[in-house]
């Protein structure tokens, strides 16, 4: 039996955010009426498909999700003959990761879509202790061209989408990037990163992606990376909108400072 995720985890008010605690108990009362691997796969596929239908309720549905997995009373599932009886976990964590990291594999410009939506969810997820790997985190060494990580040695418009990526999960999840790896990702290699980047990428729009990421977030980044604005490199999780006010409000201030204000 198909489950309504929409209705489940998206609040009907658009000025209300959705409860993850009611949504992952709503969840858990469905799915253990008729446990399913096909239902834990769609939700997978659900909370990939929110980052282009509904960005702002990422973070509670990736919260939900945080609590559903965590849920050891959920049935178990059975996945195949060698492997019979399955955790909710189990079968959600793979499925997701794997998922992200076929987002996050791109050989061609027309897979910029998937690649940035799997670098939008890679930096929450991360940030809000969901999921993470190795993969993902090596994207962003890779988009901001760290000499000592260079994976696929990217040039051109692959080059400039696998920046744009590295962007997003540092929006997403800069704090957990430096908690868990400060010499990897230092705020000094960063910045250092972030400007070589831009220096060759001009003031024109890298890569005609889509209205909510373009080659302004290199500065944006930079702001949240400043002295004076270091603590909007660090997620707090305060709120389920906490992190895009805190990007809504550098990019104002960069929007600010390109106009001379």
């Amino acid at each position: 039996m198909p489950i309504d995720f929409t209705s489940i985890f998206y609040s009907t008010s658009p000025s209300k955010v959705a409860d993850p605690e009611e949504g992952a108990e709503l969840f858990a009362q469905q799915y253990s009426q008729s446990p399913s691997i096909d239902i834990i796969t769609d939700f997978a596929d659900f909370i990939l498909e929110s980052t282009v239908t509904r960005p702002g309720d990422l973070d509670p549905l990736i919260q939900a999700a945080l609590l559903i997995s965590r849920n050891v009373s959920l049935p178990t599932v059975y996945w195949t003959s060698d492997r019979p009886k399955n955790a909710f976990d189990e079968v959600f964590n793979v499925d997701f990761r794997d998922k992200i990291h076929s987002n996050l594999s791109i050989s061609e410009t027309s897979e910029r879509t998937e690649f940035l939506r799997g670098s939008f969810i890679a930096g929450r997820a991360r940030s809000l202790g969901l999921v993470t790997s190795p993969e993902t985190v090596g994207a962003v060494g890779e988009g901001l061209k760290f000499a000592d990580e260079v994976i696929y040695n990217s040039t051109g418009e692959i080059a400039e989408i696998r920046a744009l990526g590295a962007c997003l999960q540092l929006l997403g999840s800069a704090g957990k990037l430096i908690e868990l790896f400060g010499e990897r990702f230092s705020v000094v290699k960063v910045i250092k990163s972030l400007e070589e980047i831009r220096a060759s990428a001009g003031d024109n729009r890298l890569v005609d992606v889509s209205p909510w990421i373009h080659a302004t977030y290199f500065s944006l980044i930079q702001f949240c990376f400043a002295a004076n604005d270091s603590s909007l490199a660090i997620d707090t999780t305060k709120g389920p909108f906490e992190w895009r006010d805190r990007t809504n409000y550098a990019l104002s201030r960069l929007e600010r400072t390109v106009d001379g204000q």
